[in-house]
């Protein structure tokens, strides 16, 4: 497993994050969406955490045989 800070979300990691986080959310974690959570919807907020990882958020993401398996995000103070 290998853990990697990201200062940007390139295309390929935008569509595995939709992927995690969609998953997540199916499996029933609580975590600020409802079940079904659509691609769209899962696509516009990861852009929007991409937009402020050069502001106010760290991101890691565990990646096991080139797929993401985990994501976490710092968000900071102002």
């Amino acid at each position: 497993m290998k853990i990697q800070k990201l200062s940007r979300i390139d295309q390929s990691r935008l569509e595995q994050l939709c992927e995690l986080l969609q998953d997540a959310v199916a499996s029933g974690a609580s975590i600020g969406f409802l079940s079904p959570l659509t691609k769209a919807k899962a696509m516009a907020y990861w852009q929007q955490v991409d937009q402020s990882l050069t502001r106010n958020r760290i991101l890691w993401v565990a990646e096991a045989e080139g797929q993401i398996a985990g994501a976490v995000q710092l968000a900071l103070s102002d």
